[in-house]
C-alpha cells in the first residue's frame, strides 16, 4: 500500500501554507488541483503552488505495519506561526502510524470496540468513552483487560459486558487521551495478548 494514498488523493499539502491558511485550530491544507499542478509540469521551472514534498520512506518489511488511514500533514497552528526567520520550518511535516507490537493476530471472536467518543460536549478530560460490545453468550469481566490508543497510551476498564450485549466505558483518568481528529483504539485480553480493535 502506498503510505501517500490518502494525501494524494485529496490534494494536501505541506508547502506554501501561511497564517491565511489557519481555520479555527487547524491548517486547512487542502489546495485543490495541487497534485495535478505538480504532475503537469514535473520537470520544468515552473512555480505550481502549494505542494506535497514530504515523503516518508519505510524498508518493504514494513509495509505491513502502516496503520490504514494514519498518514497526516501535521495541521496544527504552531507549524506556520511566526515569520520567515522565526519558524521552525518553512513546511509542515508529514507524519504516519505503524504498529510496531508484533505481528497482525486475530481479535477474540466476539469481542469488539464498537465506537468510540472523542470529543464529548464540554471538557474531553474524564468523559471520552469507549462502547465495547460482546458478542458471545457469555458475560465479560473487563478485570485485567487494558484499552491501548494508537500513541501507546494506556487504559484499564472495568466492569462486566452481558453476554450479547455492550458496555459503555468512560475514561474517568487521563492516562488514554484520544485524539479528536481520529484514533485507534485496542482492549487487549492479557491472558491471551489478542487485541480487539476499534478506530473513528
Amino acid at each position: 500500500m502506498n503510505l501517500m494514498d490518502a494525501l494524494v488523493a485529496t490534494d494536501h499539502v505541506s508547502w506554501g501554507r501561511d497564517a491565511m491558511d489557519i481555520v479555527g485550530d487547524h491548517i486547512n491544507t487542502i489546495d485543490p488541483g495541487s497534485r495535478q499542478r505538480n504532475n503537469v509540469n514535473r520537470g520544468t521551472d515552473v512555480n505550481t503552488g502549494d505542494i506535497l514534498f514530504e515523503q516518508l520512506l519505510i524498508p518493504m518489511r514494513m509495509k505491513d505495519r502502516y496503520l490504514a488511514g494514519s498518514a497526516r500533514v501535521f495541521d496544527r497552528p504552531v507549524a506556520i506561526e511566526g515569520t520567515a526567520s522565526t519558524r521552525a520550518s518553512d513546511h509542515l511535516p508529514v507524519f504516519a502510524d505503524f504498529s510496531l507490537g508484533g505481528p497482525p493476530i486475530d481479535p477474540p471472536a466476539g469481542i469488539r470496540i464498537a465506537s468510540l467518543l472523542l470529543d464529548p460536549v464540554g471538557e474531553d478530560k474524564g468523559h471520552e468513552q469507549v462502547t465495547i460490545a460482546n458478542g458471545t453468550s457469555i458475560s465479560l469481566n473487563l478485570s485485567g483487560w487494558i484499552l491501548r490508543d494508537r500513541a501507546q497510551n494506556k487504559f484499564k476498564p472495568t466492569g462486566t459486558v452481558a453476554a450479547n450485549g455492550s458496555l459503555t466505558v468512560t475514561m474517568t483518568t487521563h492516562t488514554m487521551p484520544l485524539n479528536n481528529s481520529g484514533d485507534e483504539v485496542f482492549l487487549i485480553d492479557p491472558q491471551r495478548e489478542h487485541p480487539a480493535q476499534g478506530a473513528v
